[in-house]
C-alpha cells in the first residue's frame, strides 16, 4: 500500500527549539562574520502598553564601531508570557539589512500590529494574543548582541480574525537610506 512520512517538528525548529530549550549552540540563527564590530544603543518603543488595534514602532540606533564599512542585519525577535504552553520562546518578527562606513551610525526602525505578538490556538482555530507582558529583543543573532524591551498586552486573550492580508505590518520598515 501507500507509505506515508509523519511530519513531527512542530513549531520549535532551529533557533525557535534552542531558545525554548535554554541549549547553547555554536552558531545560532543569524550569525554572520564580517570584518567590522557593530554596537546597539538607543531601543525606543512608541508604546509600553499596546491593545487590539495598536500599532508599535520601535527604533534603535546601529553604529559600526569598527575600522572598516561593513554591512549588518538588525533582526528583531518577539517572546509571549508562554501561557499557552505551546510558544517557542523567541520569534523572529523582522529584519533589516544596514550598510555602515567606519564610525558611521543610523536610525533602524519597525513597526509590529497585534499579530506579532499572537500564537495559533487550534482549539479556537484562531489567533490568540496572551495578556501579560512581551519581550522585543533586537540583535545581530537569535542569541548575540540583544537590546531588550518590555511591554504590556492590555486585552485579556483577545483572538483575532485570521487574515492573509498582504498589507500585514508585521516585519521590517527600513527607511530609504537603510537600503543600500
Amino acid at each position: 500500500g501507500p507509505q506515508t512520512v509523519e511530519y513531527r517538528e512542530s513549531i520549535y525548529v532551529g533557533y525557535r527549539y534552542f531558545a525554548s530549550a535554554g541549549r547553547a549552540v555554536a552558531f545560532p540563527f543569524g550569525h554572520g562574520l564580517g570584518y567590522t564590530s557593530f554596537a546597539y544603543t538607543a531601543l525606543r518603543l512608541s508604546h509600553t502598553r499596546i491593545r487590539a488595534g495598536d500599532l508599535l514602532q520601535l527604533s534603535v540606533c546601529v553604529s559600526n564601531t569598527g575600522t572598516r564599512p561593513g554591512t549588518e542585519i538588525v533582526q528583531l525577535y518577539t517572546g509571549g508570557p508562554g501561557q499557552s504552553g505551546f510558544r517557542p520562546a523567541l520569534e523572529l518578527r523582522g529584519f533589516a539589512r544596514v550598510c555602515l562606513a567606519a564610525g558611521e551610525s543610523r536610525i533602524v526602525e519597525f513597526e509590529l500590529d497585534q499579530r506579532a505578538f499572537a500564537c495559533f490556538d487550534p482549539a479556537r482555530g484562531d489567533w490568540l494574543t496572551e495578556d501579560g507582558m512581551h519581550h522585543v529583543l533586537i540583535g545581530a543573532s537569535s542569541e548575540a548582541g540583544r537590546m531588550e524591551a518590555t511591554l504590556s498586552w492590555l486585552s485579556l486573550a483577545r483572538s483575532m480574525p485570521i487574515s492573509s492580508d498582504s498589507s500585514s505590518s508585521v516585519g521590517s520598515r527600513p527607511s530609504s537610506s537603510d537600503m543600500a
